[in-house]
């Protein structure tokens, strides 16, 4: 009678160990489940938030490319309507070498034109992470060349007169449509901020190793 009363004894307690173990057992399983939950929430949270921030991004960077496509872009679109207007109303006036320097004057506003678009898109594309910013060494006078073929006819219809002042030897090390968009920009906004008839002066120089450019 006292070795089975033990043996009941010790199935009961083996029993008891199997239960706790089992408990055991399921606690840490949900545990389990819940860290895991946990950590797919974290990274879906973390996925949300990278995915609206670049949503923001690409809705700041196509604003701001709105606005370069209006600010370098309208100008001499809107400039070379007025020279065209001109034309159709003083066509008959206008003498040979008039109408000679007027179409010289389309033509090259209308190839940095072409070129500008150019500049433009691979800025997008700069942008939007499929161009590397890439850095040379450049010359000045060959940006600012360009920038002054495309504000000509700006130039002519509010009667202002733009002067250059660059050291041959000024150049700097730039991604040259970066520098190229930033000297557009100051001398576009020169002319519209300019009286008809005023100055503008473009100058570089060397100074202490650097390239200092000026627009006033």
């Amino acid at each position: 009678y006292d070795t089975q009363d033990k043996e009941h004894r010790i199935a009961m307690h083996e029993a008891t160990i199997k239960r706790q173990r089992t408990w055991a057992v399921g606690i840490v399983g949900i545990a389990l489940l819940c860290l895991a939950v946990a950590i797919l929430a974290y990274h879906y949270l973390r996925l949300t938030k990278r995915h609206n921030r670049e949503l923001t991004e690409t809705n700041a960077l196509k604003n701001k490319f709105f606005s370069i496509i209006s600010h370098d872009l309208k100008n001499p679109v809107l400039a070379q309507r007025r020279v065209l207007e001109t034309l159709s109303k003083n066509l008959s006036g206008l003498s040979h070498e008039e109408l000679s320097a007027i179409v010289d004057m389309l033509y090259a506003s209308t190839t940095a034109q072409v070129d500008l678009l150019q500049n433009l898109l691979v800025w997008a594309r700069l942008q939007t992470g499929r161009m590397n910013f890439t850095p040379i060494v450049c010359r000045v006078a060959d940006a600012v060349q360009s920038v002054v073929a495309l504000a000509q006819l700006q130039l002519r219809n509010k009667q202002q007169s733009l002067e250059t002042d660059i050291d041959d030897g000024c150049i700097c090390y730039a991604d040259p449509n970066m520098l190229t968009t930033v000297l557009r920009n100051l001398v576009s906004n020169a002319i519209k901020f300019t009286g008809e008839g005023g100055r503008i002066t473009l100058r570089a120089h060397n100074i202490d190793n650097r390239c200092r450019i000026e627009v006033s």
